[in-house]
């Protein structure tokens, strides 16, 4: 876990007003050390992409959290020319009564 800056230990050169980012892997991020971290002021804020559980469960007190912000998760954003493009292939391969691509997962919920 973090420690509070000043401290000896992980974390001790974080200025006051340090903000954690993870858009790598959620499994290298301990969420409840984190939140405590964020309730202790070690932290300003913290903006998540990534979580140990992905979709982040609807009753983890990572949406509920005033110093937190959770990202969509999205490799990119697609412009209209992109989109045409991915339609048309997949209307062509539904037609000729291949797989699409792009499938939403619903139980996953992405």
């Amino acid at each position: 876990m973090v420690g509070p800056p000043g401290k000896t230990g992980s974390g001790s050169r974080l200025p006051k007003d340090a903000i954690f980012i993870n858009i790598g892997r959620g499994d290298v991020v301990s969420e409840g050390d984190l939140l405590k971290a964020l309730d202790a002021g070690w932290l300003s804020a913290a903006i998540l992409d990534v979580f140990v559980e992905e979709p982040l469960p609807k009753d983890s007190g990572l949406w509920r959290h005033p110093k937190v912000r959770v990202t969509p998760h999205a490799a990119a954003v697609g412009c209209a020319e992109d989109v045409a493009e991915a339609f048309l292939l997949n209307y062509k391969r539904f037609i000729d009564g291949q797989q699409v691509s792009h499938v939403v997962d619903w139980k996953l919920g992405y």
